[in-house]
């Protein structure tokens, strides 16, 4: 997880960050009404974004690695402060030591992800976290051709990115 942040947050940071980029106009068209004029059961295509550390949780609530009611480990699970979740003997050797019972996620959720979808991927990082950190199948469709350019844009930075640390 801190590897995707590591390549992410710099490339975000390069074009100004998330904020001057989401007050541009290729991610901001789509958001009054009448902006989407191809469809006509849509005619807007609202933008809003998940943050990185927020989406980190979703995966945990969805695994079932974190209890949807109070955002606590369940079974073993521990959470640093990354938002990254693990299976630590340490903290489950001291569960042991004080007797309790086995808290499980209040879900009923917990089987691991095996794909993405995400329909309306803005600028696409959820679909491109998802693929690379959970290591699942991952594709994003956008109606706004602007959002999608610039997921586009950061998809191949990222790639780039890696290309220069793998040669480095």
């Amino acid at each position: 997880r801190e590897e995707f942040e590591d390549i992410v947050y710099p490339l975000v940071e390069i074009q100004g960050g998330f904020e001057k980029i989401e007050r541009g106009k290729l991610v901001r068209t789509g958001n009054k009404l009448g902006d989407v004029k191809k469809n006509k059961a849509q005619s807007q295509a609202l933008y809003g974004r998940y943050m990185i550390e927020d989406f980190w949780e979703l995966f945990d609530v969805l695994e079932g690695k974190i209890d949807t009611n109070d955002n606590t480990p369940v079974n073993g699970e521990t959470i640093d402060t990354e938002g990254n979740s693990s299976d630590d003997s340490t903290a489950a050797s001291k569960q042991e030591e004080e007797p309790q019972q086995d808290k499980k996620s209040s879900s009923q959720l917990g089987s691991k992800i095996t794909a993405l979808m995400d329909i309306g991927h803005g600028i696409g990082l959820q679909v491109m976290q998802a693929g690379w950190t959970l290591d699942v199948p991952s594709r994003g469709i956008e109606l706004m051709e602007g959002r999608h350019r610039i997921a586009e844009a950061i998809r191949e930075g990222v790639i780039d990115e890696l290309r220069n640390v793998q040669a480095g």
